[in-house]
């Protein structure tokens, strides 16, 4: 349970830091994440989960307050010439890339300092 509880609470501060500064917000969270967390390999996990989340809130909140996200899809698919789903899924991706790839830096970087 404590696990879901974190993954919930870095999805919530990753969406408000984003939707308040910008994408770059998610390896900053991600990075500060990792500098918390004890266990370097929990870390970049949660991250990794909790990213994705964290911008499907963002889309769903857009959907919300009236643009369509899935207008949007359709619209980049066709021209693009890929399958509807593929900028959504993409738009998933990204972030999770960026908040794996932050936090497994900082634990690298902390497994280097704290060996003897």
């Amino acid at each position: 349970m404590r696990v879901a509880r974190d993954i919930a609470i870095i999805a919530l501060f990753m969406a408000l830091t984003t939707w308040l500064v910008g994408w770059w917000a998610v390896p900053l969270v991600a990075a500060l994440t990792a500098v918390v967390e004890r266990r370097p390999r929990a870390s970049i996990f949660k991250v990794s989960v909790a990213a994705p989340l964290a911008w499907t809130l963002l889309l769903l909140s857009q959907e919300l307050f009236g643009s369509s996200v899935t207008g949007l899809d359709r619209g980049l698919a066709a021209s693009l010439g890929v399958p509807s789903p593929w900028p959504l899924i993409l738009t998933l991706v990204l972030p999770t890339i960026l908040a794996a790839s932050a936090a497994g830096t900082v634990a690298g970087f902390k497994g280097v300092r704290t060996r003897p």
